[in-house]
């Protein structure tokens, strides 16, 4: 899953909600492969663009931002997942009654420690993405998950792939009391989010087998109706793996 995404939402939230900016490429996992992060105003005219998410989140506070919600497109692929960026997920920074889209662009840094860059740039009075956030929401998307999982573990075990254990795991975290994601430990932060959105966010990266070489979906069948099956199950799969992601990043509850 795109977990700076993931991580711009959840961890910006809470700092609107605290009046607290965090510097996540310092602080947070999700962006140890990052050495840099900037965002171009729709407004900034020449001035550079804003460097870091400390200096992002202030601004967006300045102009009277009150939401982040992580905004994605279910038409993708599986093959689009084995690029960093592939499945084009943005960020919608929500004001009163219109909302701006931040658009990122992946840039591989050949060399360099950190060996990616990401630009952010934002498009001004979007239309108010699909809310995930409504009653029933986590449910379902936990259902979906579920289901697909499923499907997805014994299309693998009757053909041997080495998958199903991590299937198997995201199917455990979707009813774990105290659920934490494997490779994104904190994604979402201490405080905020109901069990319910940390259960479907552990479960995703738990059971996101998407990538490159020796993925999910570095696989082909010769039998046309093995293969159309696999094409069937992995798009049921990935959907539900990025609904879960998107309802929980988006279940920020603000305090009262």
């Amino acid at each position: 899953m795109d977990a700076p995404l993931v991580a711009l939402v959840a961890h910006g939230n809470d700092a609107l909600a605290h009046g607290e900016a965090p510097e996540l490429l310092a602080t947070c996992t999700a962006f140890r492969q990052i050495g840099g992060l900037d965002f171009a105003f729709a407004d900034g005219d020449d001035r550079p663009p804003v460097a870091g998410s400390a200096a992002w989140l202030e601004a967006l506070a300045a102009r009277g931002v009150t939401r982040l919600d992580l905004v994605v497109d279910l038409r993708v692929t599986a093959d689009a997942s084995a690029f960093p960026g592939g499945l084009g997920w943005e960020l919608e920074s929500r004001y009163d009654g219109h909302a701006s889209r931040w658009s990122p662009e992946w840039r591989h840094d050949e060399g360099a420690r950190l060996p990616f860059h990401v630009a952010f740039s934002e498009r001004r009075d979007r239309p108010l993405g699909l809310a995930t956030t409504a009653d029933g929401a986590l449910a379902a998307a936990r259902e979906r998950l579920d289901g697909a999982c499923s499907a997805a573990q014994r299309f693998n075990d009757e053909r041997g792939l080495p998958f199903g254990w991590r299937l198997a795991d995201a199917r455990t975290a979707l009813h774990d009391e105290a659920p934490r994601p494997v490779h994104q430990l904190d994604v979402l932060p201490p405080r905020g989010f109901p069990l319910a959105a940390r259960q479907l966010v552990a479960a995703a990266d738990r059971g996101w087998v998407f990538g490159g070489l020796g993925a999910w979906n570095d696989r082909s069948f010769e039998d046309e109706e093995e293969q159309a099956a696999f094409e069937r199950i992995s798009t049921t799969l990935l959907h539900a793996l990025i609904v879960a992601v998107v309802s929980g990043t988006n279940a920020y509850l603000p305090p009262d």
